[in-house]
């Protein structure tokens, strides 16, 4: 996904062998994170569109047409505060990094408060009570929720989270595990596991210099390792990026 305007994004094809991107077409929203639905085939993003006169930057749940690029409102984002156990009121938050586990739930991080949410996609409405693992329980005890957060299942239905250099995995129960730390010049802005090798692609801003000599901006990296394996050189202002797959 690259932006090509300040209000719209684009949909490219990345050729995983030179990163040469095939553009697609314009989805019409400007997005910030993609995520693909094995289960349905399908292609989802999440799109941001500023309030007029506010400060409020609420996200939408957009479905995305893999042919023509074409993104298809499906809903605004929306949380209700009885989920945090306080009065029904139906708030707008900013979300990111959304990704799909293998039963095919969306979940994403909730950038207003720091949460884990699960997204319906049908209405998008977001569920972030006591039944969704929180952020808050992931993030070390003491330290201040990030913006710059890294959401993704691996191959084994594994979900991490890398907030700035540091790698958790998430349990089912809510409980967070360090797993260990980056090398600085690794700190991804976004990225999605290999669906077949497990490695996790990540994108970064500046290039790197990989072991073999190449240089670039897309890292494949061992993530039980924390080791860069290879780099690629994609298309400057890409912001997203996920494998599109069916299951084995």
């Amino acid at each position: 996904m690259k932006k090509i305007q300040s209000i719209t994004s684009s949909l490219y094809k990345i050729a995983t062998d030179t990163g040469a991107a095939t553009l697609i077409g314009d989805i019409d929203y400007y997005v910030i994170g993609i995520a693909y639905d094995s289960n349905k085939k399908k292609l989802y993003g999440i799109a941001t569109n500023a309030i007029k006169g506010t400060s409020v930057i609420p996200s939408q749940l957009i479905e995305i047409n893999m042919d023509t690029a074409k993104g298809k409102l499906i809903g605004d984002i929306v949380v209700t505060k009885e989920d945090y156990k306080l009065p029904a009121v139906v708030i707008a938050h900013s979300f990111s990094n959304p990704t799909f586990n293998s039963a095919g739930t969306l979940v994403a991080w909730n950038d207003t408060d720091g949460h884990i949410c699960s997204i319906d996609l049908n209405d998008a409405k977001a569920r972030c009570g006591e039944d969704v693992m929180k952020g808050a329980d992931v993030v070390a005890e003491g330290k201040e929720v990030t913006k710059n957060i890294v959401l993704s299942f691996n191959n084994m239905n594994v979900l991490y989270l890398i907030d700035e250099l540091e790698v958790f995995t998430v349990n089912n129960e809510e409980e967070r595990e360090f797993q260990g730390k980056l090398d600085k010049h690794l700190a991804v802005t976004n990225g999605d596991f290999n669906p077949v090798t497990g490695q996790f692609w990540g994108l970064y801003f500046n290039n790197v210099k990989g072991d073999d000599g190449v240089t670039g901006n897309l890292f494949v990296i061992n993530i039980d390792e924390r080791t860069l394996i290879n780099t690629l050189s994609i298309p400057d202002n890409i912001q997203a990026i996920t494998w599109v797959y069916d299951p084995i």
